[in-house]
């Protein structure tokens, strides 16, 4: 599907920032293999930045994933509509690709709705995380929401790249 520029700008450059977020995680883990076993003076914050970052990775990657169709997708249900004949195959496809777009976007939203409620409550108690480095816990929240709100996005773009008439999608082949 050709998406709108700002689009694939937004969710490409965010795509990007994990790939450095997860050369920042290597460099880290790196620095605490030789600081703990050859200089024999570990950190004792490189494993929890590491896990904030990994957060960060995982919610600003997957609108990019989905984008890229490299989500996980269930094969075997599209392998049964294949089964049914030639002129009923693409509308059941379509069916099935959107209902499980549809399914996605659900969970998709009760975890950002749940993000959304844990972020209410970290701002309204200042809230912080308790490990070293302190920093407040509505940092951690807040890429789960934004992710959620482009995942939920992208995922309405798929659902009409699959019922484009003049267009052929990669996820009814």
């Amino acid at each position: 599907m050709k998406y709108p520029k700002f689009w694939n700008k937004c969710v490409n450059t965010l795509g990007l920032a994990s790939g450095v977020l997860t050369l920042v995680i290597a460099v880290l883990s790196l620095l605490e293999a030789i600081l703990r076993y050859f200089l024999h003076s570990p950190t004792s914050w490189t494993l929890t930045v590491s896990q904030y970052i990994l957060l960060y990775i995982v919610f600003f990657a997957s609108p990019y994933a989905f984008q890229e169709g490299g989500h996980v997708a269930v094969d075997m249900v599209l392998m049964a509509a294949d089964k049914t004949d030639r002129s009923g195959r693409q509308i059941l496809r379509r069916v099935l690709t959107s209902i499980g777009y549809l399914l996605a976007a659900v969970f998709i939203f009760v975890i950002a709705r749940g993000a959304w409620q844990l972020l209410m409550r970290a701002i309204a108690g200042s809230q912080k995380t308790v490990t070293a480095p302190v920093i407040p816990i509505s940092v951690l929240y807040t890429p789960m929401i934004i992710g959620c709100i482009l995942m939920l996005i992208t995922l309405l773009f798929m659902i009409l790249d699959c019922w484009a008439r003049d267009h052929k999608s990669r996820y009814l082949q």
